[in-house]
């Protein structure tokens, strides 16, 4: 059965309870990655979609993908549900509302994130110290009716004796145009899945330090008034298309654009396009490929996929100087191949992007960029996950009075993930510069030489 109108004003509805909420808790309307409210709804454990949270293994995506919902959904839901109308009303449309339904309970969960981190480089006040917490998020996440679902959360950071608080919230429709999964919208903040490569999602990744290829930005000379801030790993204001069959997915978006948040300051909206194709394993539409396979819970599988992404950005190097428009691009693939015996999985992709005028009137050249990266994943036990990654990143820029011309950085990060329960996790991290030691004024200055012990649980 296909959206309706009526599924949709009662969705609506629906979610703008569900942010108040949140409101009425936190004080304020973020980034969560797991959601310990499904394992409550259907009474299982986190390890059903997670190989270690947040990432998420083939049945988790599958049930990602299909808006929170299992391919035999109904039989395995445990959780009590409110039932919006009697499904006899749905012979009675356009004259009764569409059924629908709603969680009983509001769907909320909390994460809560620790760490202790040693500075290798000492350009911290302190070389060792403890952040506890270092970020809480509540998140709310569910279903109404066969068609939509919803996701929301606040997450809260504590950054130089302040807390900043994050916002990201989104309601999808299924199904739409009698397509199964072929054709879905998702309206709110979007990217987090379709933006960069789906092979390497950083919302998706196991490590303490984000993935180098959508962390950066342009370095600027001080006192550049208006930078074009972009960086992929950002979600962004928008509306998202994706679909997905048995060995593929996709996703098309047009989004604000600029650092993410909710003023553009273009009237062009940036674009962006992603496309991923499966051989083995278990189908993104739930459907193993024999029942020996849908048995086992690990398979082995090869993904490779490509992505691209088109912005414009104001940038303007004076407070009283005309804004100009920075034209830029990005593209870039990626492979994952993931295998049952032994439990071994790897992951690699390379960007390129090109921005056209970023430096305003200082001079119209163009600047460029390139970043590749390759990780490993070691499953030495259910509970126990090593991961090692080698990336780099390269930009060449125009002659500008305090920036060089050539950047070049090459980074390794070793991280060792231990499950002391199902939602409880303990991580300890290493990373390193190898060349183009980091700065405050090019990547981002908190990611320097670090060691890291992080405790992270979720309920």
């Amino acid at each position: 059965m296909g959206f309706r109108l009526a599924d949709a004003k009662m969705s609506l509805r629906f979610g703008l309870l569900i942010v108040a909420i949140l409101v009425a808790e936190c004080g304020m309307p973020v980034r969560a990655h797991a959601v310990p409210t499904f394992a409550r709804k259907y009474e299982t454990s986190c390890l059903t979609c997670h190989r270690q949270f947040p990432r998420l293994n083939e049945v988790g995506e599958t049930f990602r993908l299909r808006g929170y919902r299992f391919v035999d959904d109904a039989s395995l839901t445990k959780g009590r549900v409110v039932s919006m109308g009697r499904k006899a009303f749905e012979k009675l449309f356009p004259e009764a509302v569409w059924p629908s339904d709603m969680p009983a309970f509001p769907p909320i969960s909390a994460r809560l994130v620790s760490d202790f981190t040693v500075d290798a480089t000492g350009s911290r006040p302190a070389r060792t110290q403890f952040e506890a917490p270092h970020t809480l998020d509540f998140h709310v996440a569910g279903t109404m009716g066969e068609h939509i679902a919803f996701w929301g959360e606040v997450e809260l950071e504590l950054e130089d004796r302040s807390v900043v608080a994050q916002t990201g919230g989104w309601l999808q429709f299924g199904g739409l145009l009698h397509t199964g999964g072929a054709v879905n919208l998702r309206l709110g903040r979007v990217g987090r899945s379709g933006m960069g490569l789906f092979t390497a999602r950083d919302s998706n990744r196991l490590t303490w330090t984000h993935y180098l290829y959508g962390r950066w930005r342009l370095p600027y000379p001080e006192g550049f008034a208006a930078p074009n801030r972009f960086r992929l790993h950002a979600s962004q204001p928008g509306l998202e298309v994706f679909g997905f069959g048995r060995r593929w997915q996709y996703s098309f978006g047009v989004a604000n654009g600029g650092d993410g948040g909710n003023r553009d300051e273009s009237s062009a909206k940036d674009v962006y396009g992603q496309l991923t194709l499966k051989l083995g394993g278990l189908g993104f539409d739930g459907v193993a490929p024999t029942t020996d396979d849908a048995a086992s819970p690990r398979s082995s599988w090869l993904m490779v996929d490509v992505f691209a992404y088109r912005g414009w950005a104001s940038v303007r190097d004076g407070e009283e100087d005309q804004a100009r428009t920075d034209a830029f691009w990005q593209v870039g693939a990626g492979i994952a191949v993931d295998s049952e015996v032994p439990s071994l999985a790897a992951t690699g992709g390379c960007a390129v992007g090109r921005n056209s005028n970023p430096y305003a009137r200082v001079t119209p050249a163009p600047a460029s960029s390139r970043s590749c990266f390759l990780e490993a994943q070691w499953g030495m036990f259910p509970w126990l996950l090593s991961v090692v990654r080698y990336e780099t990143l390269s930009m060449r820029l125009p002659e500008i009075a305090g920036l060089g011309r050539r950047h070049e950085w090459a980074r390794g990060v070793v991280s060792l993930g231990a499950l002391v329960r199902a939602n409880v996790r303990l991580v300890l991290e290493g990373r390193w510069w190898l060349s183009g030691r980091n700065g405050s004024d090019r990547i981002d200055s908190r990611e320097s030489d670090a060691a890291l012990l992080r405790l992270d649980f979720a309920v």
